[in-house]
């Protein structure tokens, strides 16, 4: 975690995230920290399974071939998505 702490998972599942564009993205394997305010999605894993991921001007574009799949915008040091769970 950013603040050099650690924290359990207490499960792995899937999640659908409501896009900037009315488009539904299904996120596989993502790990459930109970207590955690805010959602948190790591770009290691996404650039593994072969996600592009940029950022320029304030916006993260991940994207899979030429099909953005998730975009933030940075706010307080973090991109943050826009959309929603």
């Amino acid at each position: 975690m950013a603040n050099a702490t650690q924290s359990r998972i207490a499960g792995v599942g899937t999640v659908q995230i409501h896009m900037f564009d009315k488009v539904v993205q299904t996120v596989t394997r993502v790990g459930h920290v109970p207590g955690l305010k805010r959602n948190l999605i790591s770009l290691g894993p996404l650039d593994a399974k072969g996600y592009r991921c940029s950022s320029q001007g304030g916006v993260l574009n991940v994207s899979n071939g030429a099909m953005v799949v998730l975009k933030g915008e940075i706010s307080r040091g973090l991109y943050q998505l826009i959309g929603n769970l």
